[in-house]
This record gives structure tokens, C-alpha cells and sequence, in this order.
């Protein structure tokens, strides 16, 4: 069993060499900016998702950018406009499979844009007596059945975006440990449904 240990981290070591061999064989890694602070505000980049259409959607805490590749659009919260960011400063971004994107922000909630009407939705988590995490943002992901979880400073929330109704998770059979820390940093959905949560007591 060690010498089988041994062998698949040798392989694992050889693999990784193998494969920075190979880029680093093909030239020097070339990097390019794209953008200043005219295109991205404070040039401070929080997030970036690319969704369907090719779209590079850049959280930033000024609002939000769409690069299509030669232009960059800004979208921005504006006071007593219901179609705007519900808070300009971006946490995360979400590209949902019906193509809507999702934005995390860090005090002001959810907003969803639907790129095809060019208008916001709005999910104030700090009003739903079920939750227990308010609007402080930190992750969000989905499955293509559109059942949304979002994690915030405090907790692990359930949000169904048809009836807007929002479960506040207590708690996790079988992760007690990991799930004492109220406040998951990150998720991820893999291809089988299953949620992964990053916490400060692990995985």
C-alpha cells in the first residue's frame, strides 16, 4: 500500500513537471493588461465570470463591468433606481444556466440581470425572517433545476428564485465539524448536484 502511495505521488510529481515542460516549451508566457482605470474603476477586480455569450463580467467595488472583448460597460447602483445594482460593491458573480447573471454584493444583497431585457431583480436576504445571513455576500451557485444557495457571512442560505422564499441551513448531517464556521468563503456545484463548501475549518 506505501509503495502504491508512493508510486501515484511520483507519477502526480512527474505529471505536473510534464505539463509546465510542455507550456513553458511553446515560449515565454506573455501577459497583457486590457483595461486602466477609465474601464475599471480603482482597477480593483473582485471577481470575474464569463458567461455563454462569451461575455467577461468583471465585479469590481464600484460596480460592475461586461467586456465584450473591445468595449467595457459599466453597470452601477443608482439611488431610488430599481433597475440598477441593489450596492456597487461586488463580491461574486454568478453565471446561472438560463443565462441570467447573478451578483453577490458586500452589504446591499443579490441582484440578478437579465441580459435579453437589460433589467434587475432584487433579493434582500435581511428581510426574510427565515434567514440568517443577511446581505452580506460571499458565494453563490446553482443547479440547472435553478435551486440557488448562497453563502454569507454568517451561514448557508436555500433561495428559490420563483417564489423568492429563502431556508436558512442549520445545519449539515455528516459535517458538524466543518459547519461549526457560520460563514462559508466558497462554493462549488459539481456535475453530479453535490455542494462543496470552503470554510475556515476546511472542506
Amino acid at each position: 500500500m506505501r509503495t502504491l502511495v508512493i508510486l501515484i505521488i511520483a507519477l502526480l510529481a512527474m505529471g505536473k513537471h510534464a505539463i509546465a515542460a510542455s507550456i513553458f516549451a511553446q515560449g515565454d508566457l506573455y501577459f497583457e493588461s486590457v483595461a486602466d482605470h477609465r474601464d475599471i474603476p480603482d482597477g480593483i477586480v473582485t471577481s470575474l465570470v464569463q458567461d455563454s455569450q462569451g461575455f467577461i463580467w468583471i465585479g469590481t467595488q464600484q460596480g460592475a463591468v461586461r467586456y465584450d472583448g473591445y468595449q467595457f460597460t459599466p453597470f452601477r447602483h443608482t439611488p431610488g433606481d430599481r433597475n440598477s445594482l441593489a450596492g456597487n460593491y461586488i463580491r461574486t458573480i454568478w453565471n446561472a444556466p438560463d443565462g441570467k447573471i447573478w451578483f453577490g454584493t458586500f452589504s446591499d444583497g443579490i441582484s440578478v440581470l437579465n441580459p435579453a431585457t437589460n433589467r434587475f431583480e432584487h433579493f434582500d436576504l435581511s428581510q426574510d425572517s427565515d434567514s440568517r445571513n443577511g446581505n452580506s455576500i460571499r458565494a453563490i451557485v446553482g443547479e440547472a433545476s435553478q435551486r440557488v444557495w448562497v453563502a454569507t457571512n454568517q451561514g448557508l442560505n436555500y433561495l428559490n428564485p420563483y417564489s423568492k422564499e429563502t431556508v436558512a441551513i442549520t445545519a449539515i448531517n455528516g459535517c458538524e465539524t466543518v459547519y461549526q464556521d457560520k460563514g462559508p468563503r466558497s462554493l462549488f456545484m459539481d456535475t453530479s448536484q453535490g455542494l462543496w463548501l470552503g470554510t475556515q475549518n476546511g472542506l
